[in-house]
């Protein structure tokens, strides 16, 4: 119920800033260092321009040494790592987000992909086994190449650049989520898996 600009307040989040988020656990299948790799990439006009901050979600066995990582980092001041996000919390991280990436090498049938596709996110993925076959390269997510922070970098400038495309994205994402994964849907088929 809370709004974006409320949410961004809870968490100590500018509430101009264009906010990429990332959730899930932190460890190296995930590569959480490609998105950090694509923020140092931009151009200190670029991440002025677009007040970009990234925000991480999850725990894992390299939390505390990403972390640290971070906190060395130039941007610490734009990186946000807020570790585990119960469950039920999750939709706040996605409601104060302006864009959604997941960099993974693999994942099975991605359920942080799927909340980003219902809230309706603009989506930049890797191309990673799972992903591929859950969200279409173009229409409904941009895609880039695992662990290639400069391609992730560009699509997160084109997003920033481009609120059409940014629009177009996000619909087609939720659009995709009803037509293939909503729970009606879900039931549908496997009634028609049970009834065979």
């Amino acid at each position: 119920k809370e709004s974006k600009e409320e949410l961004r307040a809870k968490y100590n989040i500018p509430a101009d800033a264009t906010v990429i988020s990332m959730v899930g656990s932190i460890i190296p299948l995930k590569n959480p260092d490609t998105l950090l790799e694509a923020l140092h990439l931009c151009t200190p006009q670029e991440i002025e321009q677009h007040n970009i901050h990234l925000v991480y979600a999850g725990g894992g066995h390299m939390f505390e040494e990403f972390k640290a990582r971070v906190t060395k980092s130039r941007h610490a001041d734009r990186v946000h790592i807020l570790g585990i996000v119960p469950k039920e919390n999750v939709n706040e991280i996605m409601k104060l987000s302006d864009q959604y990436v997941i960099a993974s090498d693999f994942e099975g049938t991605s359920v942080s992909l799927l909340e980003a596709m219902y809230n309706s996110l603009p989506i930049i993925t890797s191309r990673a086994p799972g992903i591929i076959k859950t969200i279409n390269e173009k229409d409904e997510a941009l895609m880039f190449t695992t662990k290639n922070a400069e391609e992730l970098k560009a699509h997160i400038l084109n997003i920033c650049n481009d609120s059409n495309s940014a629009t177009t994205l996000s619909y087609a994402a939720r659009k995709a989520y009803d037509e293939r994964y909503s729970y009606d849907r879900m039931i549908d088929m496997y009634v028609q898996i049970l009834n065979k």
